[in-house]
């Protein structure tokens, strides 16, 4: 099994991570004109420059670069004479910069790739939710090269990854170490505002994660939802090789270097000891725009005093971590057989059990700070959706009188 592998910007990211079974980095520049899956408070900004310098680092060890043009929404940018021109000199940048493919989640821009630049290779985005094997060959017969799978649908589903692997040629890919729940609701709008959010110019790009909020939320008020998430632990990427997988994908392009060469070298092991959620994207402080100079950049993002309750959030800010959470892995040895015997090809929880069981063996959760982090959450979500947060009168009491 190959691994494709974030790119965070950091000069030392490639010479610290060990590349033995690394097949391609991605990444993009913070920020360009379409824009991606990330809001780029997020991420570290990066220009032309540091896209030349990865991409020849890149190369110099034997790997390719694939560039991600990859939100969901482009806000009808595509139709438009300027916004044609913006498309296209961006892809004379990246083709330029030595890219080797770009990442795509519409079929406009893949249309477009294949005609005018036919030189890179295309892979198809997890935004995209491919989660069938009609939509597999469809975006096949269009000439896509890669499937990055629906994660939040396929990951767990061995009998539909079986189907799309016997309807489609093409490489097929899976995310691993993200902790999305399956069939998830909030899928469609995250991706969608995570677009909008990731267009510093654009009008709405600026956002508050609802999205996050709540997922945080709901898998901290029900613990068993952390092992019904789709991620794929170390030791069972072999299964998945076995089920007709051709590469796995790695987040967070936004995490500092220390954290992607852990992430790295457990799935290069094919093992990990001690708390999974390590590997995860979770905890704020493992993100590089959370420390140093970088720090900066988020700070002016949501520094908006005169929009929001700046003090809210920031307060809310400080519990989003997992301190007082611990997944044991090697108690989830033989976690996987369930899933692969078929016996939860239909995500019905409620009337499950086994994530539950498996809970109670593996996880640990601290009292006070599960209670501590769900008023908080409680408290951010209740001010967002009753408008207090906006400095907006909460009419949930009723109408005054």
């Amino acid at each position: 099994m190959k691994f494709s592998v974030p790119i965070n910007w950091q000069t030392d990211l490639l010479d610290t991570i060990d590349t033995s079974s690394v097949a391609e980095v991605y990444g993009k520049m913070e920020p360009d004109c379409l824009g991606g899956a990330h809001a780029y408070c997020l991420l570290p900004s990066a220009g032309r420059k540091a896209l030349c310098r990865e991409v020849g680092r890149a190369h110099y060890l034997g790997l390719t670069f694939n560039y991600l043009l990859n939100p969901v929404c482009t806000g009808n940018m595509e139709w438009t004479r300027r916004g044609q021109v913006k498309i296209r000199r961006l892809l004379d940048v990246i083709s330029l910069a030595g890219a080797d493919g770009v990442t795509v989640s519409t079929p406009y821009l893949l249309a477009l790739v294949k005609k005018s630049f036919p030189h890179f290779k295309t892979s198809v985005s997890v935004g995209a939710a491919v989660d069938t094997p009609a939509r597999a060959a469809y975006w096949e017969d269009m000439g896509a090269e890669q499937i990055t799978l629906s994660c939040a649908d396929v990951n767990r589903d061995f009998r539909l990854l079986g189907a799309i692997r016997r309807r489609v040629h093409c490489r097929l890919q899976l995310i691993a170490n993200l902790p999305c729940l399956p069939n998830c609701h909030l899928q469609r709008y995250h991706g969608n505002i995570s677009s909008h959010a990731s267009r510093r110019r654009e009008t709405g790009s600026f956002h508050i994660d609802y999205c996050s909020l709540l997922c945080r939320f709901m898998r901290l008020s029900e613990p068993e939802r952390m092992l019904s998430a789709v991620w794929i632990r170390p030791e069972d990427v072999r299964f998945y090789e076995e089920a007709g997988v051709d590469r796995i994908k790695l987040v967070d392009r936004g995490m500092k270097t220390a954290e992607l060469a852990r992430i790295v070298s457990a799935y290069t092991a094919g093992r990990y000891d001690g708390n999974l959620l390590d590997i995860f994207p979770f905890n704020t402080d493992k993100y590089v725009v959370n420390s140093g100079p970088q720090a900066l950049k988020k700070f002016f993002y949501f520094f908006r005093p005169f929009q929001y309750d700046i003090l809210r959030l920031a307060a809310l800010g400080r519990t989003l971590s997992t301190g007082g959470i611990y997944l044991d892995n090697r108690k989830l040895d033989g976690f996987l057989e369930f899933f692969r015997q078929g016996k939860c090809r239909g995500y019905d929880c409620s009337s499950c059990g086994y994530c539950r069981d498996a809970a109670s063996r593996a996880l640990t959760v601290s009292v006070g700070i599960k209670e501590a982090a769900l008023a908080a959450y409680r408290r951010a979500l209740d001010g967002l959706a009753g408008g207090s947060i906006f400095f907006i009168k909460d009419k949930s009491r009723g109408p005054e009188k």
